[in-house]
């Protein structure tokens, strides 16, 4: 998700659609990423650096999660695979496991947030990035101003159960913001004239293919039926799988070149139409 929307922003960027314009940017785990690098203007050096980790791939292995998992992180794992309903106890399972698994510690996983994210540490305005209590099974919103730094947000919501963290925010030990009841969190923009809303799979079929770490329901087609019925025009961008694969691995350090080369790609092919959504 990171290295498309890498050179899916990349492309609208450097054409004259300028997404830095939205009153509003929710991000959830790699969208949280980018969001912060969209909003604090890092992305075109952040893209650069992209580039960079997926021609040394010595280099990215050191800010990519292992595909080496013990025997509790795939526990873990397979509880996010097995999962069918998003109710509280299913997250709250999901959670407690999480916080037991000998994962990529917290704070290795918050430095390699640092050096993506770089000069940023406050959570831009207008960036608002969600995760979940891991305890409790609540969503977290993280706004500007929080007190919470950039790198840390982040962290927390893209600490997948089982790969990395949980993630320290203040008092709550948080995990990936996609483990809950929905994975855009499209409720937190309803009510805005306009919202593009970008997510990794639409179907059960791409879930088991690999683009997702857990198969809690998908709700992203009721979400953007919802935002519709509210007055949001909305257009929805579903990044699929990647040309010429049927499976693969969101946590290979491989699919990060043609991942970012298919973003791009994507997003000059569906620039005239993102020129009639945005401008």
């Amino acid at each position: 998700m990171s290295s498309f929307l890498v050179g899916y922003f990349h492309a609208m960027l450097g054409n004259g659609i300028n997404l830095r314009l939205a009153d509003i940017v929710v991000g959830t785990s790699a969208g949280a990423v980018l969001g912060s690098a969209l909003l604090g203007s890092r992305l075109d050096l952040f893209s650069t650096e992209f580039n960079l980790l997926a021609d040394y791939p010595r280099l990215m292995a050191k800010f990519v999660p292992t595909q080496k998992f013990s025997r509790d992180q795939e526990r873990v794992i397979q509880m996010g695979i097995n999962a069918r309903d998003g109710s509280p106890a299913t997250i709250q399972a999901i959670g407690h496991a999480a916080m037991a698994a000998k994962s990529i510690p917290s704070d290795k996983f918050e430095m390699n947030m640092k050096v993506f994210l770089g000069y940023l540490k406050d959570i831009p305005p207008r960036m608002y990035i969600t995760s979940i209590d891991c305890y409790t099974a609540e969503r977290l919103v993280i706004a500007p101003g929080s007190g919470v730094p950039v790198a840390t947000a982040c962290a927390a919501s893209a600490s997948a159960p089982g790969v990395t963290g949980p993630t320290w925010v203040k008092d709550r030990l948080c995990m990936d913001g996609s483990i809950g009841v929905t994975e855009t969190h499209c409720d937190i923009v309803a009510g805005s004239k306009r919202a593009l809303v970008v997510a990794l799979a639409d179907s059960i079929q791409q879930e088991e293919a690999g683009l997702r770490l857990n198969h809690l329901p998908n709700t992203i087609l009721q979400e953007v039926k919802a935002l519709e019925a509210g007055g949001t025009q909305t257009k929805l961008i579903i990044v699929g799988m990647l040309p010429g694969r049927k499976t693969l691995s969101v946590v290979d350090p491989g699919i990060m070149e043609p991942a970012i080369k298919y973003g791009f790609e994507r997003g000059m092919a569906e620039l005239p139409e993102m020129r009639r959504f945005w401008v």
